[in-house]
């Protein structure tokens, strides 16, 4: 793992702890999000309802938000703000050689809320 960068608004724990929750239940041999996490000592939920989808990415519910780790669903999903974010690191990302893994999460709790999807970067270096 080179780096946890989080969406503005986020802290890179917060980030690191979902993925690596959601992480946890794949299969792909990649393990360096969850072993990071146990690295720092973060307790990590247990996710319900886990989907993975292959070469896309593993989605599950973790303490009532849905997240999704994997390629990116899309850029700029909350406006302008997070387009320039997001293609910055895409920028970046592309300057250091890193395999990037996009983390997705609804910021709503509860089910029937509309999901806002916020971007939130993480890298390891292969």
């Amino acid at each position: 793992m080179v780096d946890v960068v989080a969406a503005p608004g986020w802290a890179a724990g917060q980030v690191l702890r979902l993925a690596a929750a959601v992480d946890q239940m794949s299969a792909h041999v990649l393990a360096v999000i969850v072993r990071a996490a146990r690295d720092r000592r973060l307790a990590l939920f247990e996710p319900r309802d886990v989907t993975e989808e292959p070469g896309t990415g593993i989605a599950a519910l973790v303490g009532g938000r849905r997240v999704r780790v994997g390629k990116s669903a899309g850029k700029g999903r909350d406006g302008e703000r997070e387009i320039e974010w997001e293609a910055k690191q895409w920028a970046r990302a592309s300057l250091d050689g890193a395999m990037t893994v996009w983390v997705h999460f609804s910021l709503a709790f509860g089910a029937g809320e509309p999901e806002a999807n916020r971007p939130s970067r993480m890298k390891s270096r292969i």
